[in-house]
């Protein structure tokens, strides 16, 4: 190894061993902090590792710390690695130092992408529907790396519903590709994601994809009801979480749905329940929620607060989409 790798690989080492130590099978109870949440979120991304697969290496396969680096370096490749250990020593660095009248990392002057009326829109009901940002051929390029993983031919309905162990009721855990990191990384994905957070300093997630199949007797929706993803211990922040519709989905077709608005009202709300789940219950009986249909191509945008859920699919056709979120750098 020549001594500007070895350089770079010491860099990262005192952080690997510290995330080890986080996620120890033999400790799974370990409290984290919100540093520490921020900052694995921070490596996570920079390294472009999806959240569960990190998670399945750790609890099941990592016996050192040289072997999560290695395991990193297989999944990315050497100059992806060398990259990322470069960014992510700038970065937590970087975060060590910043004063208050500080310049954010990597920023960069901000154009607006949306338009006044979609600030509104999205000011008022804390979610956005932005049309056509993705092209076809990226959409279909991803249909078929979820189609080829989970031996789906759309011709023959026969094929799509069976049990994989990546797929998690509609949530299907593939991170690493080409396509995928293509559309995660498009620049009008981020321009939009920098004109909601006014802040070009962020770096995408590697989020997961889904596959919602149409309803068949005797196969129940696998969807998750309407729920939150945030922290409930510290409440909802101002944080957007996204999708891209990979193919036509109108509002039969397991359309996205959501309860609009609702980051207005949500402090109040939860203040009168001492337990979540009975408050995200009330919700649910409530029916409150409206499907978001869209065109392949579509980004859909969305509050942590408002409370979503994917819908089941009555049409002729499965669903695709692929989730998209951002990490600020500060």
């Amino acid at each position: 190894m020549d001594q500007d790798a070895s350089l770079k690989n010491k860099l990262l080492c005192p952080f690997l061993s510290i995330y080890r130590s986080y996620h120890d099978p033999k400790n799974p109870n370990i409290k984290k902090d919100k540093e520490f949440i921020q900052t694995e979120k921070i490596f996570l991304g920079l390294f472009g590792l999806g959240l569960l697969e990190t998670f399945s290496f750790l609890f099941n396969e990592c016996y050192s710390d040289e072997h999560f680096q290695e395991w990193i370096i297989d999944r990315k490749g050497k100059a992806t690695y060398d990259q990322a250990v470069l960014s992510f020593t700038k970065w937590y660095n970087h975060t060590q130092n910043q004063t208050p009248d500080k310049e954010p990392l990597n920023a960069l002057p901000l154009n607006d992408y949306l338009s006044l009326e979609q600030h509104r829109f999205w000011k008022e009901n804390g979610y956005l529907k932005v049309e056509g940002v993705i092209n076809g051929q990226q959409c279909d390029s991803v249909v078929e790396i979820i189609c080829e993983e989970l031996n789906i031919d759309l011709d023959n309905k026969d094929t799509w519903h069976y049990n994989n162990e990546k797929l998690q009721g509609i949530m299907f855990q593939v991170f690493q590709h080409d396509a995928i990191s293509a559309i995660r990384n498009d620049q009008s994905i981020k321009a939009i994601f920098s004109d909601l957070y006014k802040t070009s300093s962020l770096i995408p997630n590697a989020d997961k994809l889904g596959y919602n199949p149409p309803l068949k007797e005797g196969i129940n929706f696998k969807g998750s009801p309407l729920h939150w993803d945030f922290d409930m211990e510290n409440g909802p922040d101002y944080y957007i979480q996204g999708l891209i519709y990979l193919n036509d989905v109108p509002e039969n077709r397991g359309a996205f749905t959501l309860v609009p608005g609702f980051h207005h009202q949500i402090e109040p709300f939860l203040q009168q329940y001492n337990d979540v789940e009975k408050a995200i219950d009330f919700l649910r009986k409530e029916k409150k929620e409206i499907a978001v249909a869209g065109k392949k191509g579509d980004l859909i945008l969305w509050l942590e607060a408002l409370p979503h859920a994917a819908s089941p699919n009555y049409s002729d056709s499965p669903r695709f989409v692929q989730y998209i979120s951002f990490s600020k750098l500060h």
